[in-house]
């Protein structure tokens, strides 16, 4: 699972790059400019920024909701009667149309609609979570519309840490602080998620705690993602009143 996580990253990563549709300037001078004082001081300040905040609980929030569903898809599965192939089956299309919803965002979410796409593929990924436990004989269309707006939910969260930056340093800072904060946030999903399983005893509602976690998580994304609607630089300063 990890080698595929990783692969579907990379590829993630490139279409972040080119639906974010620019060159960041000084962007050339990598890891030198990286390696001086003044990108030391960068890295301090960043954390200390509302909007470097408001990205990296988004890529918290949308990496916790994957991690915690690539990890229960299959135990869910089975809880249906469905088999041990079947459930694995259904953890393989979750992860492969991840890879899907990464390529085809930079097609669907364009022009006006792309400031609204962080909110826009939260609401599909909070759709599909709902329908996992109301209607459960649909799983396997949930898990595609699930897969794809995972997928595109990674790449915008990159997407923002190139597009909310206006130079390389201010960029590297903001993707060390996104995926730092993220990923620690996204590590206690599923541990959470089991135990709030383990809660319910085995009993017939044992599933709806864990659930009502995913549909909490991706609902601060969508928060979130509304919240970075706006076209706004990290570490800018702020207009005097």
């Amino acid at each position: 699972m990890g080698d595929a996580r990783r692969g579907i990253r990379a590829g993630r990563i490139g279409a972040a790059r080119r639906i974010a549709g620019r060159r960041i300037p000084g962007r050339r001078r990598g890891l030198a400019a990286c390696a001086t004082p003044v990108a030391a001081r960068v890295g301090r300040r960043i954390w200390a920024d509302p909007l470097a905040w408001i990205v990296s609980i988004y890529m918290g929030s949308q990496s916790a909701s994957y991690y915690i569903l690539a990890t229960w898809i299959a135990p869910y599965s089975a809880s249906l009667d469905r088999s041990a192939v079947l459930a694995g089956i259904d953890t393989m299309i979750f992860q492969l149309l991840g890879v899907a919803g990464s390529m085809l965002l930079p097609f669907v979410i364009r022009g006006r609609a792309q400031p609204w796409g962080p909110a826009l593929v939260a609401g599909v990924s909070l759709i599909a979570s709902i329908g996992y436990l109301a209607l459960p004989a649909l799983l396997p269309a949930w898990l595609v519309l699930g897969g794809l707006s995972a997928g595109a939910s990674l790449t915008i969260a990159l997407m923002l840490t190139a597009t909310r930056a206006r130079t390389a340093q201010h960029a590297a800072a903001l993707s060390g602080m996104a995926q730092s904060v993220g990923y620690l946030i996204a590590a206690a999903g599923p541990i959470v998620f089991g135990w709030l399983l383990g809660l319910g005893g085995g009993s017939s509602g044992a599933w709806i705690a864990p659930f009502a976690l995913v549909w909490l998580v991706t609902a601060v994304q969508i928060v979130f993602g509304l919240a970075v609607r706006k076209p706004r630089f990290v570490l800018e300063p702020r207009p005097e009143r």
